[in-house]
């Protein structure tokens, strides 16, 4: 398969393990077309020191699928520093995304990881995100959940485990977001009186909910936090 090679900005840099118990590196990478899931599979200890969210790179990489999405499989990677690439085409427009269309990529990218679970449960919930899109968007959390939803598939690949991924998808979703749930609470009933109650329980008793579900609340909290620090050193090193 050949390399190709492009530049991206690194959204965000998570190390993981595989069953094996092998590192690995996967970083969310953006460029003014794409946001794109990549992953380092060697050399691990080496890359990981190298390698920061915020970080500008070249990257050569070989195009693979995973879970329906096109990810890059990693071969090299280089930091961008004064004018080096410069002449090799490089510029920072090449990595400029506006606000817009990267929240409307993001809001894609949830609805399409919610449709490829295939259960109607999920049918249910991916109805309600298109119907509160705008909401949904105009929040400005859009990015943070889709984050938070990789993250979660990579912990659910990982362990052997039942996690209630429902349960899971279901909150990351609605978390931070002045959603009416009522309807949405009575439509899971049909399917599910674990969720349904969950949703109960989230809507009537938040301490109740946070008790029962603390791995859940733990989650998305630490994701959320971990999310708005890197947002607010972005932005100071900006200014």
């Amino acid at each position: 398969m050949p390399l190709k090679k492009d530049y991206f900005k690194c959204l965000s840099l998570k190390k993981n393990t595989k069953k094996n118990g092998q590192p690995y590196l996967f970083l969310k990478l953006q460029n003014s077309r794409e946001v794109v899931g990549g992953y380092l599979w060697e050399r691990v200890e080496l890359y990981d020191k190298r390698i920061s969210s915020d970080g500008l790179y070249a990257i050569k990489y070989q195009e693979e699928r995973y879970n329906g999405s096109r990810v890059l499989n990693i071969k090299n990677i280089n930091s961008i520093t004064g004018s080096r690439y410069q002449r090799y085409g490089y510029s920072d427009r090449l990595l400029l995304m506006s606000e817009s269309v990267r929240d409307e990529y993001f809001f894609n990218e949830i609805s399409s990881f919610i449709v490829n679970r295939n259960n109607p449960l999920m049918d249910i919930l991916c109805a309600f995100t298109q119907r509160n899109k705008e909401l949904i968007l105009s929040s400005r959390c859009v990015e943070h959940k889709y984050l938070c939803l990789e993250y979660f598939q990579l912990i659910e690949n990982t362990l052997n485990k039942s996690l209630h991924s429902s349960l899971y998808i279901y909150f990351i979703l609605i978390d931070r977001l002045d959603l009416d749930i009522n309807a949405l609470t009575l439509e899971v009933q049909r399917h599910s009186g674990a969720l349904s109650e969950a949703l109960l329980l989230y809507l009537n008793d938040n301490k109740g909910f946070i008790k029962k579900y603390k791995s859940i609340v733990d989650l998305i909290n630490d994701n959320f936090n971990n999310y708005t620090n890197l947002k607010t050193q972005a932005k100071g090193a900006n200014e």
